[in-house]
């Protein structure tokens, strides 16, 4: 239960942060996010390693990111 809960918690930090990044991302040192999504995948991985003390695998939030965005695009719009 508690690898889930930290699975889970790792999950919302990884949105969290790329949600940051999508919103400003001159905050975070890019003109836009075209074309950066690799350095912001490392500055996502950099942040979550720290945290939570790990060494998670580029491939998780980049799988974790994918399956947002094709959710948020997928959705119905709310008018």
């Amino acid at each position: 239960m508690e690898k889930d809960n930290t699975v889970y918690q790792q999950r919302q930090w990884i949105l969290d942060d790329y949600n940051s990044i999508v919103e400003e991302p001159e905050s975070y040192g890019y003109d836009s996010i075209d074309g950066h999504l690799d350095e912001m995948i490392q500055d996502i991985k950099s942040d979550v390693d720290s945290v939570f003390k790990c060494n998670i695998d580029v491939s998780v939030i980049k799988n974790v990111i994918t399956e947002y965005e094709d959710k948020r695009k997928n959705s119905p719009v709310v008018q």
